[in-house]
């Protein structure tokens, strides 16, 4: 990734692929950037209990994925010499997809472009990258994590996967997300008082929606969370099967307002975008699409 002044965008790329081309990985500078890496590793057994157990989903469902002690046992053994040797293997197959944006003409992302081709891919076999895989949950089965962490308080993420990742369900799942926020929080943060951190969210990966429901608590175990969280779950089907069209109309502008939020900075854009480029969706168009289907939900449709 490089950035700043565009008229030195190609100068700076050039002087880039040169030192990938042609590496000279110092020893003391990769010791120390190992370092840095190990260190920040262990600081995530460090993170909040509903942190870990939230990213556990992610480690379970997602194909490729490392988890942080994945990722500790391989720094291990890993050295300046076996980094020199890796980048050759690196250079020999590859695929490259590039992204110029922000001050930038059509014909200069082209120029930039060339150079990446002219540079990397002149004798390089082209391998087309895996894309990323989610794990498909059996629907009525029940699957259980647990995590040794040590602190005090317990924590729960309770996650609920989508039928598939059609347009339709990313909104019914989306619509359900607002629906239940503030409920949740009302019922175990307010009512029952299990902990400051309770929320609700929609949480997508690979664009399957999912809802979370996730619990941090100093006074209840993982399975007095669990008792809770299924409880306030059945409790909702008789609330949402009494819903308005002005409800519904509600959780749809709420909705439509996260989904249309314009890109605050060059980088929120540039997540944007790759998230779009990842999903090879070049008319970058996704949220304009769950835009216009949130329109066409029928209160029939979100509350059976």
């Amino acid at each position: 990734r490089v950035s700043g002044y565009d008229e030195k965008q190609a100068l700076l790329l050039q002087q880039v692929l040169n030192a990938l081309r042609a590496p000279d990985i110092d020893p003391a500078v990769f010791a120390r950037i190992k370092d840095e890496e190990r260190r920040d590793l262990l600081s995530a057994r460090e993170n909040a209990p509903y942190r870990q157990t939230y990213s556990e989903i992610s480690d379970l469902l997602l194909t490729p994925q490392w988890s942080d002690e994945d990722l500790l046992a391989a720094l291990t053994d890993l050295t300046a010499d076996s980094l020199q040797a890796f980048i050759p293997m690196l250079m020999a197959r590859m695929e490259v997809v590039s992204l110029a944006y922000g001050n930038v003409t059509a014909d200069e992302a082209r120029a930039l472009g060339q150079l990446l081709t002219d540079n990397l891919l002149q004798s390089a076999q082209i391998s087309r990258v895996e894309r990323g895989r989610l794990l498909k949950l059996e629907p009525g089965r029940d699957y259980i994590r647990e995590l040794a962490i040590e602190h005090q308080d317990s924590a729960l993420t309770l996650y609920i996967q989508g039928p598939d990742k059609s347009v339709t369900s990313r909104v019914l799942f989306g619509l359900l997300a607002e629906d239940l926020e503030s409920p949740f929080f009302e019922k175990l943060r307010t009512e029952e008082k299990l902990g400051y951190i309770v929320f609700a969210s929609a949480m997508p990966l690979l664009d399957v929606p999912a809802l979370a429901f996730i619990v941090q608590s100093p006074s209840a175990s993982p399975t007095e969370l669990q008792a809770h969280v299924d409880a306030f779950i059945a409790a909702q089907s008789e609330r949402i099967a009494q819903l308005s069209e002005e409800d519904l109309a509600r959780l749809k502008a709420s909705l439509l307002s996260r989904l249309m939020t314009q890109d605050q900075t060059l980088q929120d854009r540039a997540e944007r975008y790759w998230v779009e480029i990842d999903r090879e969706n070049t008319a970058f168009d996704t949220r304009e699409q769950l835009a216009q289907a949130v329109q066409t939900i029928s209160l029939e449709q979100f509350v059976s």
